[in-house]
């Protein structure tokens, strides 16, 4: 592949193309329930072939695509009276972590090996519409994602999963940005290929797109320097 110096653009390989035209971008498939559903759809999610259901009556169905007559039968912790009608569902793409955020802005944490949505204290309050997980190999816990806002906040949490009562879900939760512009519609993050040292991130508002990059320092504990959090030390790019 040449690389034009001038202009820093590096032309796509025409083999290359012709394999990703003779790929569908995505597939559609119908998932026929075996049961009956006496109340309304009101969100859904889907990753590693788990399909995640959420009803207005607050019941929350885990479905694995590999054995659909497998099906987890959830409730939250409360009425829709009290907590507001599920708004969004959020899958990561493991499907190990699901964070469930209701219309009244309360915020749930459910781990795929457990059937009881624990409540999120510290993002009580918190309008979700975004969230980007850890770029890294799934662990036990969430290890840092960021969560993005309907007011501008963009923060970092690290969620881990305790069989403790009295226990926040939530190791800690800290602000790392905000804007002006609006709902904080996208979140995305990566490692920057062949610098493992350096995370970017992206912002997506209604009506723009931030790009910040910065050097992660430690290990991506919550001991290290800095985690998720390093690129908004940085310049916004």
């Amino acid at each position: 592949m040449a690389y034009d110096m001038s202009s820093g653009y590096a032309p796509p390989s025409t083999s290359n193309m012709e394999e990703e035209e003779s790929l569908p971008m995505f597939n559609i498939e119908r998932v026929t329930l075996q049961f009956n559903i006496s109340s309304d759809f009101v969100a859904a999610a889907v990753a590693n072939n788990v399909l995640i259901l959420a009803l207005s009556t607050g019941r929350i169905l885990r479905i694995d695509l590999d054995s659909p007559a497998d099906i987890d039968d959830i409730d939250l912790p409360k009425r829709p009276s009290e907590v507001g009608v599920i708004r969004r569902l959020f899958l990561d793409p493991s499907a190990s972590h699901l964070i469930i955020t209701t219309t009244l802005a309360e915020n749930y944490y459910l781990h795929t090996q457990s059937r009881t949505p624990k409540p999120l204290s510290r993002l009580k309050g918190v309008v979700i519409d975004s969230i980007c997980w850890n770029p890294s190999q799934p662990t036990a816990s969430t290890r840092e994602i960021l969560v993005g806002a309907s007011d501008g906040n963009v923060y970092e949490v690290y969620i881990e999963p305790s069989s403790e009562f009295y226990r926040r879900e939530e190791r800690y939760l800290k602000s790392v940005y905000r804007t002006n512009d609006g709902p904080i519609t996208g979140l995305w993050t990566d490692i920057i290929p062949g610098r493992a040292d350096l995370r970017r991130v992206i912002i997506a508002t209604p009506s723009t797109f931030l790009h910040f990059a910065g050097k992660r320092v430690g290990d991506g504990t919550r001991d290290s320097e800095c985690s998720l959090d390093c690129p908004f030390a940085s310049r916004c790019l």
